[in-house]
């Protein structure tokens, strides 16, 4: 059997090729990848954002308070916050409740997914909504 030889010229070009395109992903590869770029919320934006979920919970006699800002995940791709919920069973039991009603004002104000995580006075989780 006879072994077809390739000019050296040839592998030359080939490789030339294949090391410019490598390149030409390298150099955009930001522009090659979907990630929003305004992700992280201004201040404004979100002082009103916290600002309407705690007019929107202030008649809720479970709701306490927010813990912390509203905070980019980027493991994620969302918006996480933590809330504070009073202590009780009553209170434990409508812990899901609150946190989806936060989680949609979030998603409503931003376009994006929210996780809403809340917490009773002793730190315990008692409720969580991802939307």
């Amino acid at each position: 059997m006879s072994r077809r030889v390739r000019h050296p010229l040839v592998s030359l070009g080939m490789f030339l090729v294949i090391c410019g395109a490598g390149i030409a992903v390298w150099e955009h590869r930001h522009d090659l990848t979907y990630e929003p770029t305004n992700v992280v919320l201004q201040a404004q934006v979100r002082d009103d954002i916290q600002r309407e979920i705690m007019e929107a919970l202030a008649e809720e006699d479970c709701f306490l308070g927010i813990r912390g800002a509203i905070s980019w995940r980027p493991n994620e791709k969302r918006y996480r916050l933590d809330i504070e919920i009073a202590d009780g069973a009553g209170c434990e039991a409508g812990g899901r409740t609150l946190c989806e009603r936060v989680a949609q004002i979030i998603a409503r104000r931003t376009s994006r997914e929210a996780t809403v995580v809340a917490f009773d006075s002793a730190g315990r989780e008692v409720g969580r909504a991802v939307l």
